[in-house]
């Protein structure tokens, strides 16, 4: 028999606005974060893998304000890179 494993299918949302309700600097915060964290994920196959965001973290924008989808799942590839 086979047994399923459960994956978390949470997302979380990282907003860049500051406390104060300002725009969060630099403009580009949500670019390099998930540049940093472009080497966790699944492995990936192909020409351009240097460029590849990881399938756990990305760039994205909710209305005017830049934000990143953190996927739950990388707390099982990576713990210690979620808890950042």
């Amino acid at each position: 028999m086979r047994r399923m494993i459960e994956t978390d299918k949470t997302r979380y949302f990282i907003q860049g606005i500051t406390s104060s309700g300002k725009i969060f600097r630099p403009s580009d915060w949500a670019e390099r974060l998930c540049g940093v964290m472009s080497g966790y994920g699944p492995p990936r196959h192909g020409a351009n893998i240097h460029l590849q965001y990881s399938p756990y973290v990305r760039p994205t924008v909710l209305g005017d304000v830049k934000a990143v989808i953190l996927d739950g799942r990388l707390r099982e590839a990576e713990p210690m890179a979620f808890d950042l």
